[in-house]
């Protein structure tokens, strides 16, 4: 009786060990990463407006430019009130990605192989780990969000705050949110009795959701003089269609191939096979979910409106795609509250089918994860860094001068100080998304005579010209330093100077 008694207590505490340890893992693997990982220009750009900003209707302001809501920044602009040091960042960052996983690790049902490749793949240690950047916050939310889905009695309440907060992450974190609404509108008016008494439980978690899609919304909308005012695509495009739904297989294996510059690539590059396999897995996928209509509705809802929002608007790269491997990340989790809830499981041929798809796809993710930490560790992510480390070792009195911010900003983001824009004869400490902003980036002439006119100016400063393209062997310039090529750009940053005539 003893034992029988002491059984459960035993292999609870023995799973909780285990459980800490991968936790352990994974914190050890994610802080070895970033330690070795050079920050590049949107990573810091955030960091940037946030602490360059005076109050928070400046940061309001300076957001309007980047698109986005502003939950991210707000974070940082309270961190940049205690330091300027963008390592800060990194440390926040790491604590948000860590929850993230010790809420898969002791709040769900996986199994804990599942927990364990999870805490290994690439969207959870590395691109929403390693990277600092603000969908780290949006995963958050959608766990927890995705933990409370699979409760026999969801609490809509809890569901409708962390979407309000989730809106304020992503424009991808409104599209979810979006779903999220409408699946509860649809739980509520066919689970409940009747429609008129379901809609009476959930008018208040909707109006909660409806507000952050409505006001995040609102104050994201970039002005009129902006880069981002681009029109929804009205016309028919295979292969961009094509294109759109790939997203799918690359967000599920987004295995890389094995160069510098990997980020973004797959090992599969030809669209026709992406496009496929990509058809296949959702089809799978919904198959199946279908004897789980909250699951299932879910799982297509969501995933169509992603893949709807990258054919009609914004194509996206692999950070965006990662929402529907999110979006699947939380059917799972739905899908395992139910089943260990049930006690006796139908189907047990699909299930076992469906548990080896998915542990495929799980190792996959964590042959991606420890792909890009070991091709992060040995190649740089982004030049900045180790062209600012050489300014400040050779030139302590030094002016910053570039046509082009867009690539070079991260020097000065490192150096944290201003960079010079020949093209707008300004200065700034981070870039400002202007419709010019994109045109006419390069003008090598521009640049050397402002670089001419400031030495001038400023006799005692050393003029760095600082560009992401090499100048003709004609121009009377030297060049002091090139960074090489990056992970995130097949262009060097190079550091130049005017001859002296």
């Amino acid at each position: 009786m003893n034992r029988k008694k002491f059984t459960p207590s035993i292999h609870l505490q023995k799973d909780i060990l285990i459980q800490s340890v991968l936790l352990g893992i994974y914190i050890a693997i994610l802080l070895t990463g970033m330690y070795s990982h050079e920050m590049w220009r949107d990573e810091l750009q955030a960091w940037s407006i946030a602490r360059d900003s005076n109050n928070l209707k400046d940061l309001y302001n300076n957001l309007r430019y980047e698109g986005t809501p502003g939950l991210w920044h707000l974070t940082l602009f309270i961190l940049s009130r205690f330091t300027r040091n963008p390592i800060v960042m990194q440390i926040a960052h790491a604590f948000i990605a860590t929850l993230s996983v010790a809420l898969i690790l002791y709040k769900t049902k996986l199994p804990l192989g599942l927990k364990f490749l999870y805490s290994l793949g690439y969207f959870s240690v590395y691109e929403y780990g390693v990277i600092s950047r603000n969908y780290a916050l949006g995963l958050l939310f959608l766990i927890i969000i995705a933990i409370e889905m699979g409760q026999s009695k969801p609490n809509l309440y809890t569901i409708a705050f962390m979407c309000f907060l989730l809106s304020f992450t992503s424009v991808l974190g409104i599209l979810i949110s979006l779903s999220i609404l409408c699946w509860i509108f649809l739980l509520t008016a066919f689970t409940q009795k009747g429609p008129i008494k379901g809609l009476k439980k959930m008018w208040k978690p909707a109006v909660v959701i409806t507000m952050g899609i409505v006001i995040s919304y609102a104050t994201s909308l970039p002005p009129k003089d902006t880069a981002l005012n681009k029109l929804f695509r009205s016309y028919a495009d295979q292969k961009l269609f094509m294109e759109s739904v790939s997203s799918i297989w690359a967000s599920y294996i987004p295995i890389p191939i094995y160069r510098i510059n990997f980020w973004n690539s797959n090992v599969v590059p030809h669209l026709y096979l992406t496009f496929r396999y990509s058809v296949v897995l959702f089809l799978f996928f919904t198959l199946c979910f279908l004897k789980k209509p909250k699951i299932a509705v879910f799982y297509v809802m969501g995933s169509f409106i992603i893949l709807l929002f990258f054919y009609v608007k914004f194509s996206g790269a692999l950070r965006h795609w990662g929402h529907l491997y999110i979006i699947y990340l939380m059917c799972l989790i739905m899908y395992y509250s139910e089943y260990k809830r049930q006690v006796k499981t139908p189907d047990q041929i699909l299930h076992t089918i469906f548990l080896t798809v998915t542990t495929i796809i799980f190792i996959a993710q964590a042959v991606s994860g420890s792909t890009a930490l070991k091709l992060d560790m040995v190649y740089q992510f982004s030049g900045g860094k180790n062209v600012a480390q050489y300014i400040k070792s050779c030139c302590k009195k030094h002016y910053l001068i570039a046509d082009d911010q867009a690539y070079v900003s991260a020097v000065g983001f490192y150096l944290d100080e201003p960079t010079y824009s020949a093209k707008f004869k300004s200065e700034a400490t981070f870039i400002k998304w202007v419709a010019e902003t994109l045109i006419n980036r390069e003008n090598p002439e521009q640049v050397i005579q402002d670089a001419k006119r400031l030495q001038i100016e400023h006799p005692d400063t050393k003029i760095l010209m600082v560009t992401s393209y090499f100048f003709d062997d004609s121009a009377p310039v030297k060049l002091l330093y090139t960074s090489g090529p990056s992970i995130n750009t097949k262009r060097a940053i190079n550091v130049y100077e005017v001859k002296n005539q």
